[in-house]
């Protein structure tokens, strides 16, 4: 959508695109179904398996390591994270999945 606003005493407008973003406690799926909402509309009120955030806990949990192992892969590069402002290191759960296939598939070297 598009919009154009003055500020008080202006005499120029300003342009900006925007977004309106709403919640409803309606069953919206349902809407759809019967023609009375816009399909394209409606946002996903769950995140992607792709897009999932999680914590080094759960990434540890998921791959049956310790939290440590997770830390160093962290601080090796070997998967990308966010930081929080707050400090928290969130993974997207496709990167740990792509990691953890890496790991399985890669040669173990031999035993001694």
């Amino acid at each position: 959508m598009r919009a154009a606003r003055s500020s008080l005493g202006e005499t120029r407008l300003l342009r900006a695109r925007v977004r309106v973003f709403a919640a409803t406690n309606r069953d919206l799926r349902d809407a759809v179904a019967r023609g009375a909402f816009r399909e394209d509309k409606v946002m996903p009120t769950e995140p992607s398996d792709d897009e999932t955030l999680l914590t080094t806990g759960e990434v540890a949990k998921l791959c049956r390591v310790d939290v440590r192992t997770v830390d160093r892969w962290l601080t090796a590069g070997k998967l990308g994270c966010q930081r929080t402002p707050s400090g928290r290191v969130l993974c997207r759960k496709h990167d740990v999945l792509t990691v953890v296939a890496r790991v399985q598939t890669s040669p173990r070297p031999p035993d001694r």
